[in-house]
């Protein structure tokens, strides 16, 4: 059927440019592959045996972290039943756009921070100790469990998290919320309200980095590497970005599935889309936030992970969206922009689109399950 997508696009004209940029129909039930999709393995199995399903529930919530493209760039080392360590997979890394490894690491941050919580829920106590000193190890972290009594964190939280890009509300996020939001980032969490210069001027530079993005031959190549646009390379792989994580929804979804290969998103007439799409939403929502760094050592990324974490479980309990806007720190002319509107010890590490949303739907995301990440020592 893919050599009928040059056609289709002529005969579709305006009509999938708008599909295509506002997802008018994304009520119509033509779904691509969702996290609830999958079903559990023979090999998942057979590890919930190994490990104990307490153990291996733990692994499974750690995994359901946020990381660039969902590259999921961890594995775990099993030394034994009580010691782990959690391992940076270079085989993940994004050379393009994080050749520092900064994004990895905040990753795995975001990993263990889950992985801490889920436990506690659970009955154990994790204890995390960094043990890389430079961003280009595996081995990054090691996890002691221990018994202990559970507490009350509602997991719930960790399964419902979710990145959201559109229908964000007008609407400035209130004090009483953005507390709730900075409490994990005290001194490190900057918010400007959409009807302020700043937060236009960060608006603007995001769009500028997104076109530059686009424009970058490696960035491309990158991003194409990540998708995973066919149904059954998704389900096989189970990372990476789907249409249903770009959230192109219904007709459009399908669409993109059924005449559209991976390359087809490097080429002119998508870019063109996306770039409409990005300008539209750049402005919608309650403004943006820029989160600072606690130095430049694994140990501070690994905080600074695990504090964003902390944010993101809060953020849809009181109905906020967050859009990490990327390409601002990953591209030249973000990062130039940054650095030549702030003083010099303003050290961003984040820099997020927020703002009221109506309603969380479930995540759809994919994961790789424990069995895929996990390895025996």
């Amino acid at each position: 059927m893919k050599i009928l997508r040059k056609d289709f696009i002529k005969l579709s004209g305006s009509c999938f440019t708008a599909a295509v940029s506002l997802s008018v129909f994304s009520s119509i039930g033509c779904s691509g592959i969702r996290r609830n999709d999958i079903k559990e393995s023979g090999a998942d199995k057979r590890l919930k045996k190994q490990l104990g399903e307490d153990r291996y529930t733990i692994l499974y919530l750690a995994s359901l972290a946020p990381s660039p493209h969902n590259t999921q760039p961890w594995y775990v080392k099993i030394i034994n039943q009580d010691k782990w360590i959690v391992c940076a997979d270079q085989a993940r890394c994004m050379k393009a756009t994080d050749p520092d490894n900064h994004r990895l690491i905040l990753s795995i941050g975001a990993f263990a921070e889950n992985l801490r919580l889920a436990a506690g829920a659970l009955g154990y106590h994790a204890r995390i100790t960094v043990v890389s000193r430079t961003f280009f190890v595996e081995d990054v972290l090691q996890i002691d469990i221990n018994r202990s009594d559970p507490d009350d964190y509602p997991v719930k939280r960790i399964v419902s998290r979710k990145t959201l890009k559109n229908a964000f509300i007008n609407k400035n996020v209130s004090n009483e919320h953005i507390s709730v939001l900075s409490e994990s980032l005290k001194g490190h969490f900057f918010y400007f309200p959409r009807d302020i210069d700043h937060s236009d001027c960060i608006r603007k530079d995001a769009v500028a980095a997104f076109q530059e993005w686009l424009d970058s031959d490696e960035a491309q190549r990158e991003h194409v590497h990540w998708l995973r646009i066919a149904g059954s390379e998704a389900e096989e792989k189970r990372d990476g970005i789907t249409t249903e994580g770009m959230e192109i929804k219904g007709i459009t979804g399908w669409f993109i599935r059924t005449f559209f290969s991976n390359e087809d998103f490097a080429g002119s007439f998508l870019k063109k889309e996306s770039m409409k799409f990005t300008e539209k939403i750049s402005s919608e929502g309650g403004g943006y936030v820029i989160i600072t760094g606690y130095g430049k050592t694994v140990e501070a990324m690994i905080d600074v992970g695990r504090r964003f974490e902390r944010m993101l479980l809060r953020a849809g309990e009181i109905g906020v969206g967050i859009q990490p806007m990327t390409q601002i720190l990953e591209m030249q002319s973000g990062r130039d922009s940054i650095r030549s509107n702030h003083k010099p010890s303003i050290d961003p590490q984040l820099v997020l689109r927020i703002g009221y949303v109506e309603k969380y739907s479930d995540p759809v995301t994919l994961r790789r399950p424990p069995a895929d990440f996990v390895k025996f020592i």
